[in-house]
């Protein structure tokens, strides 16, 4: 990601350099076509020269001094927008995996070949979904903030899967009634995550904000 001041301050150094370069030469020039009566010798060149590079040198370093702050500033703007959109990208990962669940929880029984994969995916993907949670809470590691939505959407994922897990466990029970209630509790939710999903698809900038 290019940054306007950065550039504007390289710029400056390149067009300082090239001013002390041209400077070298006139005087050089100057020298050549008005020697003084008692003619400059090749040490008083050289002695000019050297003054000039160290001149040089200290512009490169006051320049290079005045523009490290903005290149850290940006550097960690850089990494901090990088970990939003890993962020973000396993949001959507782990909410297109909850719709392609929820279809396969309804009309499941233990009796299933498809039972102990569904059951091990919940736990596989309710882990993700736990350090997904902590990637978003060490979003203050860069001084980003973000809005109650994208909290409470992360929560919705992790409630989903818990509510998957024990809907599980009433199936192994054979708790029939008690699964009927909770499974459309998952199916709301579910219809909530879709929701969620589609918001969260909105620009960055409306659901986070990068403090300097």
């Amino acid at each position: 990601m290019k940054n306007i001041e950065l550039i504007h301050s390289l710029t400056k150094l390149v067009a300082l350099i090239i001013i002390a370069v041209v400077i070298v030469f006139i005087i050089l020039g100057l020298l050549i076509i008005f020697p003084s009566k008692d003619a400059y010798s090749f040490s008083n060149i050289t002695d000019i020269l050297s003054a000039l590079s160290t001149f040089g040198t200290l512009v490169v370093a006051y320049m290079a001094y005045k523009a490290a702050p903005d290149w850290l500033q940006n550097k960690k703007k850089e990494e901090g927008l990088k970990h939003v959109t890993e962020l973000m990208a396993g949001y959507e990962d782990c909410s297109s995996k909850i719709m392609a669940i929820h279809s396969q929880l309804v009309g499941l029984n233990t009796q299933s070949p498809d039972y102990p994969v569904i059951k091990n995916e919940i736990a596989n993907n309710a882990h993700q979904i736990i350090d997904l949670i902590q990637k978003l809470t060490s979003c203050s590691r860069w001084k980003i903030t973000y809005i109650d939505e994208v909290r409470d959407s992360f929560s919705r994922l992790l409630g989903f899967y818990n509510q998957s897990h024990v809907y599980l466990i009433l199936l192994d029970t054979h708790a029939n009634n008690h699964n009927i209630k909770l499974l459309e509790d998952i199916s709301n939710l579910r219809d909530k995550i879709a929701s969620d999903a589609t918001i969260l698809k909105s620009e960055l900038d409306t659901l986070f904000t990068f403090h300097k």
